[in-house]
């Protein structure tokens, strides 16, 4: 058996742990290989003495990962605006080309 303080926040969901007491922490006893050790902790939900863990938060937690590893970086934005540009100016050319029927370079 191990002895933890865990720390949540206002949802009860877990937010940290260690061996030894913190102000609002609270104290657990659990099996050295209860399965909280081997995965994520936030999706661990303190609720009337114990742990529970919680399967919508885990995959809630998964989704808003996915999203943010999803996000272009500004650098990625400004890349792909200047793709976008440069074949929007290069159907402009061709259509005025077109326009004057002529063939320009």
């Amino acid at each position: 058996m191990v002895t933890i303080y865990i720390n949540i926040d206002e949802r009860h969901f877990v937010t940290g742990w260690g061996s030894t007491y913190s102000e609002n922490s609270h104290k657990l006893v659990l099996e050295k290989n209860h399965d909280f050790f081997s995965s994520d902790i936030h999706c661990w939900e303190y609720v009337d003495g114990e742990l529970r863990f919680d399967e919508e938060e885990k995959n809630r937690l998964l989704d808003e990962f996915e999203k943010e590893q999803n996000k272009l970086s500004a650098d990625e934005l400004n890349t792909l605006a200047l793709f976008e540009l440069a074949q929007e100016i290069e159907a402009l050319r061709i259509e005025n080309q077109e326009l004057r029927g002529g063939v320009m370079k």
